[in-house]
């Protein structure tokens, strides 16, 4: 009896894509400024729950994502607001939103980042748009104030200037020569100032400061049986709690908190997404809460 059920919906299924394209042939024609292929006009039209395009690059994924925009919209199955395009830069949002302007001729929808969608929940749910950190913004700026934690800690705690001397001479391949901690009279200042002459916590910060954005976005633990990232842990752990820390007190949000702040608002349904059709470009990109986020506004949707 299953099999028979799945057979009739994959007739009717089949049978409803035939139609389509045969009824939207001028559409796909000159959607873009090739005809869509038939693959192409089929991951347009299909409708599962969730629809995952894979093919390689340059093959016309992006063609796909303007096309199915303009796909639901003609055949009466969404109005532009019920449309959410998402890119992963201002970049790719802005040409996305050029192609859509020039294939589909309208203004009406628009690609938006994940950045600026959890912009838009936070501000939805808490009245305004919340304060974004310059150390978010300015990636110098945020590297410069690792730096500066770094000192901080290693001034304040042996243990950790002990860490840092030993993630340094393991773990960046350029020191010429290792640096070393007397334990019997540890000169915490001196050292530093050697480190920081050579260029080394630098380019130290500069890792962890991707680092603490890795870890948040991934939502991951460093605590595992590699060396390598034991050592790192002992380094990224209290830098961590220092950096949210300092976001606290300055009553700031970094991107990744962004995210992070826009999911628990959806989960907790103190924003309910007013859209009905998700489209993630590059998806193969997509991070853990980012992805959870998508999940998250799909379900949040009230099925009609």
């Amino acid at each position: 009896l299953k099999l028979f059920k799945n057979c009739k919906i994959n007739f009717f299924q089949h049978k409803y894509t035939q139609s389509q394209l045969k009824r939207y042939t001028d559409f796909f024609n000159c959607v873009e400024t090739n005809p869509l292929t038939e693959q192409q006009r089929r991951a347009c039209i299909i409708d599962d729950d969730n629809n995952l395009v894979l093919a390689g690059a340059g093959t016309g994924k992006t063609s796909v994502l303007v096309a199915r925009a303009g796909y639901l919209v003609n055949s009466g199955q969404a109005n532009y607001n019920d449309i959410l395009l998402l890119a992963y830069g201002k970049q790719a949002a802005c040409e996305m939103d050029e192609r859509i302007k020039q294939k589909l001729g309208t203004e009406s929808i628009k690609a938006a980042t994940f950045h600026s969608v959890g912009l838009t929940i936070i501000s939805e749910v808490e009245g305004k748009p919340p304060k974004i950190s310059k150390l978010a913004e300015n990636e110098k700026a945020k590297i410069k104030w690792v730096e500066r934690c770094f000192e901080s800690l290693a001034n304040a705690k042996p243990q950790y200037a002990k860490a840092l001397v030993n993630y340094i001479n393991n773990n960046l391949n350029d020191v010429k020569s290792g640096f070393e901690l007397s334990t019997a009279k540890p000169n915490h200042m001196a050292l530093l100032k050697e480190i920081k002459a050579g260029g080394y916590l630098t380019k130290l910060a500069t890792l962890f400061s991707q680092l603490i954005s890795v870890y948040k976005t991934a939502n991951i633990t460093l605590e595992n049986d590699s060396k390598q990232i034991q050592q790192a842990w002992k380094l990224l752990k209290p830098l961590l709690a220092n950096y949210n820390h300092y976001l606290d007190t300055q009553g700031e949000i970094d991107f990744d908190d962004m995210i992070l702040k826009a999911l628990d608002y959806v989960n907790t349904g103190k924003f309910i997404s007013p859209w009905r059709y998700i489209m993630v470009d590059e998806f193969q990109d997509i991070s853990p809460t980012r992805a959870a986020l998508v999940k998250a506004l799909r379900d949040s949707k009230p099925r009609s």
